[in-house]
């Protein structure tokens, strides 16, 4: 992958954060947890594309935190730390497309943190 495409991963992960403030800000919990969702994974897809020159093809962050590894045994603390709330991100990337599951402020609240923990983490490490 070209330094262009890892760049534009860290982009698109930093804008689906943007966009999930605009739907709290809407009250459209639902999208915002799914872009949440979607926020963290290119996160982590960007610092292992950065690091490692690759990352792997699936949906789910745990197991992506769980390769993080290679870059810094504090992806796994992370994960260990937030595996609940990570568990509930990845459940509402299955649940918005098949179940009528429906998400509450704090839903999504609580996981803002935890992205902005993530993101300082990525950060350390970009260098």
């Amino acid at each position: 992958m070209s330094m262009e495409g890892v760049r534009l991963l860290k982009t698109r992960a930093l804008n689906a954060y943007e966009r999930v403030l605009d739907a709290l800000e809407a009250g459209d919990y639902d999208w915002a947890i799914f872009l949440l969702e979607q926020a963290f994974r290119l996160l982590i897809k960007y610092i292992l594309a950065l690091k490692l020159g690759y990352f792997p093809r699936v949906h789910s962050i745990s197991r992506l935190l769980e390769e993080a590894e290679e870059v810094s045994n504090e992806f796994p603390d992370f994960l260990a730390r937030y595996r609940n709330q990570i568990a509930v991100l990845e459940d509402a990337y299955i649940a918005s497309r098949y179940y009528p599951r429906r998400y509450r402020e704090e839903d999504v609240r609580d996981k803002l943190e935890i992205f902005k923990e993530l993101l300082e983490l990525v950060e350390r490490h970009e260098e």
